[in-house]
């Protein structure tokens, strides 16, 4: 299998450690808006992670909580609206005056935002009203030719399984709040993202030895950024990329995350 992290453009070259910004960018904009998907292209990221769900017309929106009230002030689940009455949302305000009247975007306004500047990390939310969810996504990544530069995620493994069985060329991304079962006979994950107090050396070393790439989530604070480069994971899914950037630039890797990879190819 090809790494995740040769899918994006890499701005540190030749740091190997990916800079997913989390909600396009949570610290510096408005999450899963357009505003912020701006900031992480700034900063240098090499993806956004964006929450997907859909509308009552089948609509994809970005948007990581199921109701709108957090975000725009308004109690209504995503299943109940539609994507007219979406429009209509000030996604911003809540966050700060300066971006008042941001909205809340769809996939396909993200995929033409990207393209060409930054990798997305879809997350597939699973609310129980969706139909045809991820076809929809992926005839989307197909529509854009973001196949390569872009990859779906999810806590719902069966969202997984038939992301693959209708186009198993979409890269995907199993998102664990803790790491169990045997990862590498998931078939349908091509990589994972772990809540980072989870990630351990001997969870980096299997998953270096089943070529699945690992990523830790949600990391903001340099020193766990150190102690994730020491145990040689593929990426950090972080609220402030430019913090993340600079502390990657600054670090090394350790020699016996790699040791023990290698001794697993050898048999032991």
């Amino acid at each position: 299998m090809e790494s995740t992290v040769n899918l994006w453009r890499d701005p540190l070259a030749p740091a190997p450690v990916q800079v997913v910004a989390h909600r396009a960018g949570a610290l510096y904009a408005p999450e899963n808006t357009l505003a912020a998907l701006d900031q992480a292209i700034e900063s240098g990221a090499n993806a956004a992670e964006i929450d997907v769900q859909q509308t009552a017309d089948g609509a994809l929106i970005v948007l990581h909580d199921t109701n709108f009230k957090r975000v725009a002030g308004v109690d209504r689940n995503t299943w109940e609206v539609t994507l007219e009455e979406v429009r209509s949302y000030d996604a911003g305000s809540a966050f700060s005056e300066d971006f008042a009247g941001e909205g809340v975007p769809t996939l396909e306004e993200m995929l033409q935002r990207a393209d060409g500047k930054i990798g997305l990390m879809i997350e597939l939310k699973s609310t129980g009203h969706e139909r045809g969810l991820e076809r929809a996504a992926v005839d989307l990544l197909r529509q854009y030719d973001a196949v390569k530069s872009c990859t779906i995620a999810s806590m719902d493994y069966s969202i997984l399984e038939r992301v693959k069985a209708y186009d198993e060329r979409v890269q995907t991304v199993y998102i664990l709040p803790a790491a169990y079962g045997d990862l590498a006979e998931m078939t349908a994950a091509d990589a994972f993202s772990v809540e980072a107090t989870f990630v351990t050396g001997m969870l980096s070393a299997t998953l270096q030895y089943a070529q699945k790439p690992l990523y830790a989530w949600t990391v903001n604070d340099s020193g766990e950024i150190d102690r994730l480069l020491d145990l040689e994971i593929s990426g950090v899914i972080t609220d402030d990329p430019y913090l993340a950037r600079y502390t990657i630039a600054a670090g090394g890797r350790s020699w016996w995350v790699s040791a023990l990879a290698e001794r697993f190819l050898d048999g032991g």
